[in-house]
């Protein structure tokens, strides 16, 4: 689903320059988050597995609360 991006970068105080490149940047404990206007998340900076399950699912389900 489409993500609201002004309210992402708002409330999460999180980087947002749509003239250098169109996506919401912001990190959660090493990890980088890359949200594009179509609700897709590009995530770098993983190490171990259980990041995934300790940093990147509760992270994706925050970010529902921002879809449109």
């Amino acid at each position: 689903a489409p993500l609201h991006l002004i309210r992402l970068t708002e409330e999460r105080c999180a980087v947002y320059a749509p003239e250098l490149f169109p996506t919401v940047n912001f990190k959660v404990r090493g990890l980088t988050f890359s949200c594009f206007w179509n609700g897709k998340v590009v995530i770098t900076g993983i190490k171990k597995t259980s990041d995934v399950d300790g940093i990147i699912c509760p992270t994706l389900v925050e970010l529902e609360l921002y879809t449109t």
